[in-house]
């Protein structure tokens, strides 16, 4: 048996790709997050947010998730 045998789980790489994919999918089945796309797609030329994209809200809502 390896040490890497012994070292927790918890901070592996795959562990947390797959952290992240839970995270993930329980954002895009959360319906206040819908709702947030749908204002963001409707009032983005009012808000003057033409570059910010759907893929950047949501990597930065499930980061924030992990602190």
């Amino acid at each position: 048996m390896s040490t890497e045998d012994n070292l927790s789980t918890e901070f592996s790489p795959k562990t947390e790709s797959i952290d992240k994919e839970q995270r993930r999918l329980l954002l895009l089945n959360d319906s206040n997050y819908g709702i947030v796309l749908c204002f963001l797609e409707k009032f983005r030329s009012v808000l003057d947010l033409p570059n910010y994209s759907l893929q950047r809200l949501e990597d930065h809502l499930i980061n924030y998730e992990e602190r």
